[in-house]
């Protein structure tokens, strides 16, 4: 079984801040979807009570608990770039150190139920939108590179963890973290 994980508390959200960090822009010629490379450290802010996971403007930051324990179970399928919370002596009661989590892990292209991929740019990979909504995903096995932690090719920076990570994550009692089954996750294309 595998599980996306996401925020599980709305209120308890970060956000990225847009006058301080620096990026860069890739266009795709075909679909002109734009690729947003944010320079190191990303700069964020908390709203709401301190927690350990948050994701938001495709960006995923973890708390240094959060990644004790993928370091300590030898968890694959990421790498760590530096993050800097700008608001935490507002919000904070003692020091937490963030990261941003960079998903490494692939398992290929983003498919339905029945294994059809879903509607995506010939060229870059990239999703492409549309109104309707797919309930339930999946990914072909043979394309995954077996990682605890990993995304689709062209959904890159959206976690997918094994049951494993999963219940190690919930043992942890990490805080603000929703676990939802690729079969119950619904996409909009």
């Amino acid at each position: 079984m595998y599980y996306v994980l996401s925020t599980a508390y709305t209120r308890r959200k970060g956000q990225l801040s847009y006058t301080d960090n620096r990026y860069t822009v890739e266009s795709c010629e075909v679909c002109n979807g734009n690729f947003v490379n944010y320079s190191e450290p990303i700069n964020f802010e908390i709203k709401g009570k301190i927690c350990d996971f948050y994701s938001f403007d495709n960006i995923n930051i973890i708390s240094q608990k959060f990644l004790e324990v993928l370091k300590e179970s030898r968890i694959t399928g990421y790498e760590i770039r530096s993050a800097e919370c700008l608001n935490l002596n507002s919000v904070a009661e003692k020091p937490v150190k963030y990261y941003e989590m960079i998903i490494t892990g692939r398992c290929g292209l983003i498919c339905n139920m029945d294994f059809e991929l879903l509607p995506h740019c010939s060229v870059c990979g990239r999703r492409l939108q549309c109104d309707d909504i797919t309930h339930g995903v999946m990914f072909d096995d043979d394309n995954w590179d077996k990682s605890d932690i990993f995304a689709f090719n062209n959904i890159s920076s959206l976690p997918i963890v094994t049951e494993e990570l999963k219940n190690l994550l919930i043992k942890a009692k990490l805080v603000n973290l929703k676990f939802t089954e690729l079969s119950n996750y619904d996409v909009f294309y």
